[in-house]
């Protein structure tokens, strides 16, 4: 039996090694992207329920004047939070319509990352005080 027929040399072995790093290198790039991904899509269908919660915790105890400025869900959704800014009051409005509404803004954001930020903005009804 020839000696050049007995296995692989030690080049081809670094060879079909080399291959294999580039491809695992790959995959392993691709899987990181669809995490990123999945996590992405996660926070872009929590928070806009997270923050339609918010305001309809805010309705519920009589209006945005009353309420809390900021908070977040504990346990239950970890990592979220919420915040209230007082956005600037409808312009171009009849006044009386103008005191019925309250503007409302709510941030909602995941992990304190900026990338992770959604921001709803709307009114709340205020019905005028009974006579």
């Amino acid at each position: 039996m020839p000696l050049a027929s007995r296995g692989f040399t030690l080049l081809e072995v670094m060879v079909s090694l080399a291959i294999i790093a580039i491809a695992f290198t790959a995959m392993l790039s691709s899987q990181a992207h669809n995490i990123e991904l999945a996590a992405e899509a996660k926070f872009q269908t929590t928070a806009p329920l997270l923050a339609q919660e918010v305001i309809s915790r805010l309705r519920a105890i009589g209006g945005a004047a009353g309420g809390p400025d900021h908070g977040d869900w504990g346990a239950d959704f970890a990592g979220y939070r919420w915040q209230r800014h007082p956005p600037p009051s409808p312009r171009g409005l009849d006044p009386e319509v103008r005191d019925l509404l309250l503007p409302l803004e709510i941030t909602v954001t995941w992990q304190d990352q900026a990338r992770y930020t959604y921001q709803q903005r709307g009114y709340l009804f205020n019905p005028p005080a009974s006579p």
